[in-house]
């Protein structure tokens, strides 16, 4: 198509997240395709190293896109002692001494929601915890009934989707990302720039925004027991749930901030449009 624009098409910049890289099954049409595309763009870019190193071998290209991450309102996903969220979600309970988790996604397979549950129960032997799960998909119905069947109801809220996430980052302790695979993490990302530790998955994008022992720690994928116990020790440990809180959120003011991470958006348009004129 560009090149019956006899020159005339404008220049191509191409961001690649984690749906768009092809799994290893995909058809081999799918593929063709979609590296046809990439090798026609005058730019690529991926969020994180993982996905630039998977699209490059998925894709057969010569080089790594570049990597450019996401970035988070630093402003308005800031830390504050607010517990106003939890109590509206568990209305009469006292609140004094429990531990409060949570997640946010899109409640999709690759989530791997149920886990959250597993995690939580494990939590929940040792000390009095809530788990907060907000946003919506396919899988909530599941975790809603695995919830009822622990006899979990009280314990476990869900919100629904959400339009003003910070209120709820700011009254928990502890962001739960147990996913099968994370492209990049920004969810991870939004709850450490409100200075939650996390405790996920090592997967992916995952490591390069959570930096393990020190903004949260990472088990491996499907070791909901292991996160479990990574969750008691951080939720049953003041200093180091404060220690892993202060890193979390400099190293979200300190390397994801919006106008770095819009000033290299800039500079690559910058070149790109340069190079074709």
């Amino acid at each position: 198509a560009r090149a019956a624009l006899d020159g005339q098409a404008p220049p191509l910049v191409i961001t690649l997240h984690g749906s768009d890289v092809p799994p290893a099954d995909a058809p081999p049409g799918q593929v063709q395709l979609l590296r046809k595309l990439v090798l026609d763009a005058d730019a690529v870019t991926v969020p994180s190293a993982a996905l630039g190193a998977s699209a490059r071998e998925r894709l057969r290209l010569p080089e790594e896109p570049e990597v450019i991450p996401n970035f988070v309102d630093t402003d308005r996903f800031s830390p504050a002692a607010d517990r106003g969220a939890l109590r509206a979600l568990f209305p009469g309970r006292d609140l004094e001494g429990v531990r409060a988790l949570c997640h946010a996604s899109n409640f999709r397979p690759v989530k791997r929601p149920l886990d959250l549950i597993r995690i939580f129960a494990v939590v929940r032997e040792r000390m009095p915890a809530v788990l907060v799960l907000a946003g919506d998909g396919p899988e909530r119905p599941r975790v809603q009934a695995e919830v009822e069947r622990l006899g979990l109801a009280r314990e476990v809220a869900f919100t629904g989707p959400l339009r003003n996430l910070p209120p709820l980052l700011r009254a928990c302790d502890l962001f739960l990302l147990p996913s099968a695979h994370e492209s990049f993490g920004l969810a991870a990302l939004e709850a450490m720039s409100c200075g939650m530790p996390v405790v996920g998955a090592r997967t992916g994008g995952l490591p390069e925004v959570v930096e393990d022992g020190v903004t949260g720690l990472l088990a491996t994928p499907g070791d909901a027991e292991a996160m479990g116990a990574m969750a008691l020790r951080i939720l049953g440990d003041e200093p180091l749930h404060a220690r892993l809180s202060r890193a979390a959120r400099d190293r979200a003011v300190r390397l994801f901030r919006a106008d770095p991470v819009l000033a290299r958006w800039e500079a690559l348009y910058a070149r790109v449009a340069a190079a074709g004129s």
